[in-house]
């Protein structure tokens, strides 16, 4: 597993994105020295000042995504009225059937499918 997939996998989890956020929002507010708490990669030539502008409207993405996480989740925990399965006719009779078209599990039908 390479870090970038390791770091999605990590921020996959609300735990672990709002923990990110408060470190990220502590930083911005200067609560944490900048240099100790991000690590910047050399290879992309950013400077210490162009992430501390871009810090603002991402802080406000993230929370945004937050908040539409939490939605989500409310949303799927709530049990939703489904309908009962619909009758299957049993292949050997005809005979409507609630599960599976097996006469087997068809206790109305009298025939049995097995052939030697």
């Amino acid at each position: 597993m390479t870090r970038t997939h390791f770091r999605r996998r990590v921020l996959e989890s609300d735990y672990c994105i709002q923990q990110a956020v408060d470190i990220i929002s502590q930083v911005h507010e200067g609560e944490l020295p900048f240099d100790r708490t991000m690590k910047i990669s050399t290879a992309e030539n950013l400077s210490k000042d162009t992430i501390s502008d871009r810090m603002r409207a991402n802080l406000n993405t993230l929370k945004k995504i937050i908040v539409i996480n939490k939605n989500d989740w409310i949303r799927a925990a709530v049990p939703r009225k489904t309908k009962p399965p619909a009758a299957r006719p049993c292949a050997a009779c005809g005979a409507a059937a609630a599960g599976p078209p097996r006469c087997l599990r068809n206790f109305r039908c009298g025939q049995a499918r097995f052939s030697r």
